[in-house]
């Protein structure tokens, strides 16, 4: 390929993939809504005119892992145990054993099976493939319903933990298949084992070198971003998905212990998450077959799609909140009709284990990538667009949000924030460079929101429509 396919291609993959989610946020719609069809657009439509193949040869599938283990970092930052009560524990605990590892992968391997004609093997790796869900897919749709607590911190769980989950089957499944490996199920086991040990060293790495200062100001964040790559380049080399363990473990350790702050580390991967969120779906959409979604494949992909979203969520719904207390019927129906399969995990597996089918094992499976990608945008389309609506029905929205900004972090101030929060009111906390507050917040002792970054980035954030208080308090470098 030729350095100037290579610009236009590179030009188009992250100009489209920023682009794309911009409009999104315009038209209110999740961006893999029009992530999907442009890269599609660019890629087999208009004649290769984006190859990600030719474009980064070999190195493309590491680069997709990297860039879906930061994702993953990002998505471990979020799960704080303090916000968990029990009986939502068990909730994402079965969402994602008994339901994402059990129920999902049986019910999708019949229905493979009988629509598809393919050998067990195959139906059971598609099935695996379809398991994930993943935050990069649940997240906007939930910022768009407002379900109101706890089915929103429940459903956000489960879809970070599923990711490697699914990873980790599909992985198994392709190695019965290429006859890599007689037992399989015990690579997902050391799989998972490896990948959590390496994310517990990386975590305690970072926490350790800011504890004892050795990370110089402003490069914190820059060097957890190090640390989660080594993390998942090591897992990667020693067993295939035990990166994505390690990535999520890693976050969540960072963000469940209290010897640091690691505001800075959210901000960050804040930024990178629609920058990587774009690139990746428009390379792996780029490289769809198009020819293989014709008429012969289209229907039973759709009607898999009808057995995903009318039998398999509703049950898996039932059995995780079933006998549990603190859920409202309307809550229980809610969490039985969102679960947007596939997202970048499935949509990168899928794609590079179609070649090494082909190339290792001598299996041809053309339906599978155009499967995985129909099932992938077929519920998105009707998740994103019909939770919302189901969510008003349910009377289970969240309204808009407005609050109070109180700028300032003495102890007045958290009292005050603290008694406004009490009242019912949404309360964001002001302290530009607060570490103490920083320390506090991430500790989860207060119960608010709060905001250690710079006040020009605020200014992004709509989360918020605020009446700002200000407190006498003179901020250094602000």
């Amino acid at each position: 390929m030729s350095s100037e396919l290579i610009y236009i291609g590179l030009g188009l993959i992250i100009g489209l993939g920023i682009s794309m989610q911009w409009l999104a946020k315009i038209l209110r719609v999740p961006g893999i809504l029009l992530l999907l069809p442009a890269g599609m657009i660019v890629g087999p439509v208009l004649g290769g005119l984006v190859d990600p193949q030719e474009i980064f040869g070999d190195a493309l599938f590491p680069l997709v892992t990297v860039g879906v283990g930061i994702l993953l970092l990002k998505g471990g930052l979020e799960l704080r145990l303090n916000n968990l009560k029990p009986s939502m524990s068990r909730s994402v605990w079965r969402l994602v054993t008994v339901g994402g590892a059990v129920v999902t992968l049986a019910i999708g391997t019949v229905a493979a099976l009988l629509l598809f004609h393919v050998p067990f093997p195959l139906a059971f790796l598609l099935s695996a493939l379809l398991v994930v869900s993943g935050p990069t897919v649940v997240g906007p749709i939930l910022s768009f319903a407002r379900p109101k607590e706890p089915v929103g911190t429940i459903l956000l769980w489960e879809g970070i933990i599923i990711d490697p989950i699914g990873a980790a089957l599909a992985v198994a499944a392709i190695s019965f298949i290429t006859a890599e490996n007689p037992d399989p199920f015990l690579d997902i086991f050391l799989t998972m084992v490896v990948g959590v040990i390496i994310g517990i060293v990386a975590a305690l790495c970072y926490t350790y070198s800011d504890r004892t200062r050795n990370i110089p100001k402003g490069l914190g964040s820059l060097i957890a971003l190090m640390l989660v790559i080594v993390a998942v380049t090591v897992g990667e080399l020693i067993f295939s998905e035990a990166g994505l363990f390690a990535a999520l473990t890693m976050g969540f350790v960072i963000a469940n212990q209290r010897l640091t702050p690691f505001g800075s580390i959210r901000v960050l991967t804040e930024t990178l998450e629609p920058l990587i969120i774009g690139i990746l779906f428009i390379m792996l959409a780029a490289m769809v077959d198009l020819s293989a979604m014709g008429q012969y494949l289209l229907p039973p992909a759709l009607a898999l799609v009808g057995v995903y979203v009318l039998v398999v969520r509703p049950l898996v719904g039932f059995l995780a909140t079933r006998g549990l207390g603190g859920y409202s019927h309307a809550q229980r129906i809610f969490i039985g009709a969102l679960h947007p399969r596939g997202g970048i995990v499935a949509a990168a597996t899928a794609s590079l284990f179609a070649l090494n089918l082909t190339e290792v094992g001598g299996v041809d499976f053309p339906e599978m990538v155009p499967v995985v990608f129909i099932v992938i945008l077929a519920t998105v389309v009707i998740y994103g667009l019909g939770t919302p609506v189901l969510s008003r029905v349910l009377k289970i929205a969240d309204p808009e949000p407005t609050g109070i900004a109180i700028y300032g972090e003495q102890l007045w101030a958290l009292d005050l924030a603290s008694a406004l929060h009490t009242a019912g009111a949404t309360v964001m906390l002001l302290a530009p460079g607060s570490k103490g507050l920083q320390s506090v917040a991430d500790s989860g002792k207060i119960p608010f929101e709060s905001y250690t970054g710079s006040l020009v980035d605020l200014g992004g954030m709509k989360k918020f429509r605020t009446m700002p208080i200000c407190l006498n308090r003179k901020f250094s470098g602000s």
